[in-house]
Parts: C-alpha cells; sequence; structure tokens
C-alpha cells in the first residue's frame, strides 16, 4: 500500500512539473509600442504564431506614464531609452533596460546644390532628433543656423516648399519627402547620414535610441519564460522582404505609423533595426545618455 501511495506521489510531482513546464513555455506578455520604427522592428513578432498583445501608441506620453506606474498592466515596455533610463535612475520605474532595439533612423535631406553648411530645417528640440544633432555639430564644429519645427512632418514642409533647402528628416519620411519632392520637380537626396556622423566623433556606429524595457517583478517570477520572449523578439527582427513586407499588410502601415508598407520595407536597413543585448554596449549607452545628462548606474540593467 506505501508502494502504491509513492508511486501515485511521484507521478502527482511529475505531472505538477510537465505542468509547470508547458506554463512557462506557453506564457505571454503584454507589450506596449511606440509607432514608427520601434512597431517596424517587432512587426514580425506581431504577426507569429505566438499570442503575445502588442499595444500600439503614438508618441511617448502614454510610454512615459506606463514606465512610472507602479503597478502598469504591460511586461514589456518599448521606449526611447533616454525616457526610460531617467526614470529608472531617479527611481521613478520598476523597469529595468534588457536591449536596444534600433539604432537611429536620422538624415539630412537637401536640394542639390545645397551645402552641409547651409540653415538647417530639423524637429525634436529637446528630444533625442534636436540634442543628436546639436552634440554632433558642437563636436565636429559645424555652425549651421538651425530653426526648430513642432513635428518631422513640418520640417519636411519647410524643404518642400523651398523655405529651406537642408531638412533634418527620420526615415521613411526622408524617403517620403525626397519622392514626393520629385512629383512636383523638385530634386533631392539624402546629403548627410547622422548616424555616419555619430560614428565619426564616437568611434560606435549609431546610437542607442529605441529599447526594451522589462518589468522586474516580471523576469523574476519567470526568468526562463521572458528570456525565450526576447530571444524570440530578437530573431524576429529579420529583413527578409516577403516576410516584412507580409507582416506589415497583416498590420496596415497606419497602424504601424509608417507611410506605406513598399517606405517601409524599402527604407529598413536605414532605419538601423538591430537587436543588441544592452549589457553588451553599455559604453555606447553611458556615451549617449550623457547629452541628456543621465548618469548611468548598474541599477538601470535587468540583471
Amino acid at each position: 500500500m506505501k508502494k502504491i501511495l509513492a508511486v501515485i506521489l511521484i507521478l502527482g510531482v511529475l505531472v505538477g512539473c510537465s505542468t509547470t513546464n508547458e506554463n512557462t513555455d506557453n506564457k505571454t506578455y503584454q507589450v506596449l509600442v511606440p509607432k514608427g520604427a520601434p512597431a517596424l522592428a517587432v512587426v514580425n513578432a506581431m504577426t507569429d504564431e505566438r499570442e503575445d498583445a502588442y499595444t500600439l501608441v503614438d508618441g511617448t506620453d502614454i510610454i512615459t506614464v506606463e514606465l512610472a506606474k507602479e503597478n502598469s498592466e504591460y511586461d514589456v515596455i518599448i521606449a526611447p531609452i533616454n525616457i526610460g533610463a531617467k526614470l529608472i535612475q531617479s527611481g521613478q520605474s520598476s523597469y529595468k533596460l534588457a536591449s536596444i532595439l534600433t539604432w537611429g533612423n536620422l538624415y539630412l535631406v537637401g536640394t542639390t546644390e545645397s551645402e552641409l553648411t547651409e540653415p538647417i530645417a530639423a524637429f525634436g528640440e529637446l528630444a533625442v532628433p534636436g540634442l543628436v544633432l546639436e552634440h554632433i555639430m558642437k563636436q565636429s564644429g559645424m555652425e549651421n543656423e538651425v530653426t526648430y519645427y513642432p513635428s518631422v512632418s513640418e520640417a519636411q514642409v519647410a524643404l518642400l516648399s523651398g523655405k529651406s533647402t537642408l531638412a533634418l528628416l527620420a526615415e521613411p519620411s526622408a524617403t517620403a519627402t525626397i519622392s514626393k519632392a520629385k512629383e512636383n520637380g523638385i530634386e533631392l537626396s539624402i546629403k548627410a547620414d547622422i548616424q555616419s556622423m555619430w560614428e565619426e566623433i564616437s568611434d560606435t556606429y549609431g546610437y542607442p535610441q529605441a529599447a526594451i524595457f522589462i518589468k522586474e517583478s516580471v523576469y523574476l517570477e519567470d526568468t526562463k519564460a521572458l528570456e525565450t520572449y526576447l530571444n524570440h523578439l530578437s530573431t524576429s527582427t529579420t529583413a527578409e522582404i516577403d516576410l516584412l513586407t507580409s507582416s506589415i499588410e497583416t498590420i496596415g502601415p497606419q497602424e504601424l505609423g509608417v507611410p506605406s508598407t513598399a517606405l517601409a520595407v524599402n527604407t529598413y536597413s536605414r532605419q538601423n533595426i538591430r537587436y543588441v543585448d544592452a549589457r553588451e554596449v553599455q559604453t555606447e549607452i553611458v556615451e549617449f545618455l550623457s547629452i541628456f545628462h543621465i548618469d548611468v548606474t548598474d541599477t538601470l540593467y535587468l540583471k
């Protein structure tokens, strides 16, 4: 009788272990993503066999609120690294930095005759675009006059209307602007790659822009499941044209915050989407966050 009872107990334990492993393998996450390049970076993951729930939002207001919220419903939040890092380092967020997803998509676009010394129509004065531009100009000795507009679309209008002959634009808006200008008989082209200019002053290509932040309690609760998800996310950032096209069409370009499927696919490489574990690029992170006057400590990173 004792032997039978022991067998039953052992079987019960094995069944319990099997159930736990199955739950771990099937664990899904609530993910918050800003539209644009970050959404494009995870579009393949949004349409694959996993059942993670992705919420796409415009701008960073909701992103900032959720990063600072004590009991946010989101397990994973993709956000500009400076926003997440500032909250974490000041003790205002329960999230930790896991990885970098995008490495800059800014370009100077101008007329055929324009020179890099001419006035620049720019956007994002106190955000990544403006601060990156100002940092590069300062380190490179550039003395261009810069006029800031409230949005990239308004900087685009300044260029198309002839109000400016040189503008700071982000992909895919840069390519869209060049195409639109051509329809109106205006010849525009990319005059400078901001990421390459960053490399010249820092010895690193690009700068860590969109980052993946994980709620620390979610990671500690089931580290293996979370790591499985992150590995899956990493491999899904492929630029394979057929898969990328299909994924964008499934979600819809407008929902993703990109002008069109064709533009998103054609400019994918220039959006510098590349998944990298944050601890592998700490030097790049420290250097980039220094332009925001954010001091980085080990508390920033996921364990």
